[in-house]
């Protein structure tokens, strides 16, 4: 429809180069998702967990990934305002991952105490959509610019 209304201005333009850039234009908005989507998530627990608490890891959970390596998840203990809170994520990876017994700070949302995040986690789980989103971005608009 596109490349139709073009040929109707007098530009000429090829049913693959359309393609490919449909394509380029696709995948640059996935990837700008997928940046926008860690950053979203990082900003909105950032801004809704802003009690301070220290977090002992208690077990990590273990589970086996697609590629068949182990991927964990910490679970914390954690005193805050004198409720003892078991707190676990359920975001099992390979990386940034705490010992069992380590001390960890964290960050308690105050309405709703079960929601929180460990920073260094975080910036680490950021730090992934960000990369893997300005990939996506950068092939899309390699796409575009060829097409």
């Amino acid at each position: 429809m596109f490349a139709a209304m073009l040929r109707r201005t007098g530009v000429r333009v090829s049913s693959s180069s359309f393609s490919l850039c449909m394509l380029g234009l696709l995948i640059f908005l996935t990837g700008a998702a997928i940046a926008g989507y860690g950053l979203y998530t990082f900003i909105r627990k950032r801004r809704l967990c802003t009690e301070p608490a220290e977090g002992t890891v208690t077990e990590l959970r273990i589970r086996i990934g697609q590629k068949g390596d182990e991927v964990k998840t910490p679970v914390y203990t954690a005193e805050y305002q004198g409720m003892t809170l078991t707190l676990c994520d359920e975001v099992y990876t390979s990386f940034s991952n705490p010992k069992e017994g380590e001390i960890c700070p964290l960050r308690i949302n105050p309405e709703q105490p079960d929601m929180f995040y460990e920073p260094k986690r975080a910036r680490a789980a950021l730090g992934f959509f960000l990369v893997f989103g300005s990939i996506w971005m950068l092939v899309g608009a390699l796409c575009l610019h060829f097409s």
